[in-house]
């Protein structure tokens, strides 16, 4: 949620200083904003994964669950750093009007990089040379998403750098 906050922020942030005609300022503040919540993300990422082990603690015991919880905490550590870069790039881009080309990238990103990764590990069988089953296609759906994720944030920082 905080890198929406931000999000909407920045797309406040950037539409003011566009409507005061301030063309190079609000590309400053727009990236700004972004490496702003970059630097979050990585607080949020570091926080997540050194009190993880402790928090899964708290509910069970098992190793083995522990395990399987760490490596989904592991892909929700990765996620934070294209998940804030995508929503953070998309209001910068909001701010300037440009609403268009954001959703066409979103689309694309999700519904053909991240669904067609997902659904093709899925039909594959097997997870990191073991047969897989249950949460194991979870992982593999939840990985598609996060490359879908970051295929969006590396289109919008094209779009946002070319303009």
């Amino acid at each position: 949620m905080l890198p929406l906050s931000l999000s909407m922020a920045l797309t406040v942030r950037v539409g003011n200083t566009l409507g005061q005609q301030r063309l190079t300022l609000a590309r400053q503040v727009a990236w700004n904003g972004i490496v702003i919540s970059v630097i979050v993300a990585v607080i949020n990422s570091i926080f997540l994964w050194f009190s993880a082990v402790p928090v899964i603690a708290l509910y069970t015991s098992n190793s083995e669950i522990q395990a399987l919880a760490l490596s989904i905490i592991a892909l929700a550590v990765i996620f934070q750093l294209s998940d804030s870069l995508q929503v953070n790039l998309a209001g910068a881009l909001r701010g300037y009007k440009d609403t268009r080309i954001v959703m066409v990238i979103t689309v694309l990103s999700y519904w053909v990089v991240g669904l067609g990764a997902g659904t093709g590990w899925a039909r594959e069988g097997r997870w990191h040379g073991r047969p897989s089953r249950g949460s194991r296609l979870l992982d593999r759906f939840d990985c598609g998403l996060k490359h879908g994720c970051t295929a969006t944030s590396l289109a919008l920082t094209a779009h946002q750098y070319s303009g």
